[in-house]
């Protein structure tokens, strides 16, 4: 599992930091918009949905993921419920996709930083026998 946690966190890394530079250099900004939210977003969904059911493993910072899990949750029932609220003419939908377009980033950042954390901890873990 140390394995696939840290090519998790090399991936995460390089998604966030190509989508960076290419937010800072490339002229057509749509690419950096199409690897950040769609390619890094799908893929830490990926390895959040693998470490949340496939595991059976116990993790340290299962609070932080299960925090993240609910936030990530609730986000999309709130899509939901005003998606269903468009249907009465309520327009709060545009509203609330803008905001999180600015949001969603913390999401990001916030999920790398729980990946992290679980590798410092496997790899001290790892170092434990050695203490005297």
């Amino acid at each position: 599992m140390k394995y696939f946690k840290l090519t998790d966190l090399i991936t995460q890394t390089t998604l966030m930091l190509t989508s960076l530079v290419l937010l800072c250099f490339d002229q057509a900004k749509e690419n950096a918009f199409v690897l950040f939210y769609f390619i890094l977003g799908g893929w830490q969904f990926l390895s959040f949905t693998i470490h949340q059911f496939a595991t059976s493993e116990s993790w340290y910072h299962r609070k932080h993921r299960l925090f993240y899990g609910k936030t990530i949750g609730l986000t999309f029932a709130g899509f939901i419920g005003l998606l269903l609220l468009t249907f009465f003419q309520v327009p709060f939908l545009f509203y609330y996709l803008w905001a999180a377009l600015f949001i969603t980033p913390l999401y990001a950042l916030g999920y790398l930083i729980i990946s992290y954390r679980e590798l410092q901890t496997i790899q001290r873990k790892e170092l434990i026998h050695l203490k005297n």
